[in-house]
């Protein structure tokens, strides 16, 4: 008899705490991988932003270095350069330095930081 009986399988029962339990856990483990997933791939693209940022800086710098390399190639940007690193003049040429008038500056600066009794001292001596 025992042969035509089928053996019979342990029936999971779905709504049994124990199960439910077990399921609860798998989801907050897989909850907290995937929201690790997600931040560093929401990292990763902040990086990449960054670097594709920093790449077309540096091919602006470089397109900028190239020309100023072609520019030292002439003798009109060599003379250039020299004349602005080293504050040199062929023969024949001078120099012309302009200065500032910054004696009305200085007297208002001063007026400024003077008292109340300072400023009625020098109107009297103005006057007389």
């Amino acid at each position: 008899m025992r042969t035509f009986q089928q053996k019979r399988k342990p029936r999971i029962n779905y709504s049994s705490p124990f199960f439910l339990f077990l399921l609860l856990i798998l989801a907050i483990i897989l909850l907290i991988s995937t929201s690790k997933v997600y931040f560093k791939s929401k990292k990763a693209v902040e990086k990449n932003e960054e670097i594709k940022k920093a790449i077309d800086d540096l091919s602006k710098r470089k397109s900028e270095l190239e020309k100023e390399t072609a520019k030292l190639e002439t003798e009109e940007g060599i003379d250039e350069a020299i004349r602005e690193k080293f504050d040199v003049v062929k023969p024949g040429e001078s120099v012309l330095n302009i200065i500032k008038k910054q004696l009305d500056d200085d007297k208002i600066k001063e007026e400024k930081n003077e008292g109340f009794f300072l400023k009625i001292r020098h109107f009297i001596k103005k006057i007389f």
